[in-house]
């Protein structure tokens, strides 16, 4: 997908959205958008995952560690 503008204000950004369900509660989900698209989705999430445990939120509702 396409997201924002380049730097002439043009074309969008590639980006990629993750989803990942909350482990207790099946009906929470989050959605991560990454734009470094030669990141795969399990790297994605465990990067916002260590992030996410670095400011005290607990990631591993979602599982993202």
């Amino acid at each position: 997908m396409k997201v924002g503008q380049d730097k002439n204000g043009d074309n969008g950004i590639d980006a990629r959205i993750v989803c990942v369900r909350n482990r207790n509660k099946h009906k929470d989900w989050i959605a991560i958008i990454c734009t470094d698209m030669s990141l795969s989705e399990q790297d994605i999430i465990r990067i916002y995952g260590h992030r996410w445990d670095i400011y005290g939120i607990r990631s591993s509702r979602y599982n993202l560690s």
